[in-house]
Formats: C-alpha cells, structure tokens, sequence
C-alpha cells in the first residue's frame, strides 16, 4: 500500500493543506475565467478538495486519480452533498491512456511525483479542445525538505522559467505563471527554508 492510500482517510485533516489548496484554488480562479459550458479535468485530484470548488463554476468535471484510497473520500463527499456534476475516475496516465476531450485541464501537486512531467503535459495538451486551457500547480525548485517522506517524490519542484519556455515550444498560448502559495518551513538542520508553489497556465 502506498502513501496515498494509507493517507487518504485522514488527508483532508492536515490544517496546512487545507490552506494550500485554498491558495491555488484562489489563484486558479483569479486566472482562468471558468464558465458553466466548459468540460474540466482535474488529474491527481486526490480527495477532491479543488475538485469540489472548480466543479462550482463548470458544467462536469471528472476527478481522476490513481489512488483508490483517495477517490473513495471524495466519491462520499460527492454522495454526502449531493453533486451531480462530478464523476471520479481511477487511472494512471503515466501507464494508461487518455482517451476523452476537455476544455479545461486543471493538475496540482502532482507533477513531482511524475517521472517524466513534460510527457504528461503533453498527453494533456493532445486531450484540449481547441482553444481549451492547461493550468499545473506545483513546487518551485526546493531542497527535498517539503516532504517529511520522500518515498514516491521524482522531482524537488521545478525551474517554472523552464516550465514556460516548453509550454510554447509545445505550442500553447498566452503562457503565464505566477506564484499561488509561498511558506517558510523548518528543515532537519534546524534553519528555515522559505517554499513556494506556482501556477501555470496556457492555451491551445
């Protein structure tokens, strides 16, 4: 059983994620102008905290994931409060295929536990309907230290200057980032390092 699983149960009782995922919800909202004819994903949903706050604004959103553990927390929510316009969907797109169309393509604190994050933006940009927009979440480049364990962290963040430069080579438009998130920490040695998060966005 992997982190997510075992975790999953008590996830959403982590005071600090909770204003994590506030913050980048806020600044998702603040960039991208969500309307209720769009057709959202949200990958690595998780327990479906941003889910649940995006689905407010669109038409359908699906939650996919490849934890079991934390898709089965927000399918009770989803049952709990009655919401129509969520479907959950348990796949890994490191392993398996993207096989539906979006207008809105929503990831966050997920790409650092992708091996190779650029080949899932790319699965992600094929699956836009055109004019249809991309926005990632993550860490910028860090020490190892935001996670307490590091089992199943492939990146400590990103370079989002990179991250901006591929998003136009790999053709989309009106590329912007911005800092969603930023907190100081105390590492093992005892000192404080300072970790931000980013959002990025584009259009095909």
């Amino acid at each position: 059983m992997n982190r997510f699983e075992k975790e999953a149960p008590t996830w959403d009782e982590a005071p600090q994620r909770k204003v994590l995922t506030s913050a980048i919800t806020n600044a998702l909202f603040d960039a991208i102008h969500l309307t209720k004819n769009q057709l959202a994903l949200d990958y690595g949903a998780g327990t479906g905290l941003i889910t649940l706050e995006i689905a407010k604004k669109v038409k359908h959103i699906l939650a996919m994931d490849s934890s079991e553990g934390m898709l089965g927390v927000l399918k009770e929510k989803i049952q709990h409060f009655n919401i129509p316009n969520i479907s959950t969907e348990l796949l890994d797109l490191e392993k398996e295929t993207l096989n539906k169309t979006f207008d809105v393509i929503f990831s966050s604190m997920t790409m650092h536990h992708i091996k190779d994050p650029l080949k899932l933006i790319k699965v992600f940009i094929d699956a836009l309907n055109p004019g249809g927009i991309i926005a990632i979440s993550d860490l910028d480049a860090e020490s190892g230290h935001f996670h307490a364990d590091n089992n199943g962290v492939k990146h400590f963040g990103f370079d989002r200057a990179i991250w901006e430069k591929k998003f136009l080579e790999l053709g989309l438009l009106n590329v912007q980032s911005q800092t969603a998130y930023s907190f100081e920490k105390e590492i093992p040695n005892g000192t404080k390092e300072t970790f931000s998060v980013f959002l990025i966005w584009g259009q095909r």
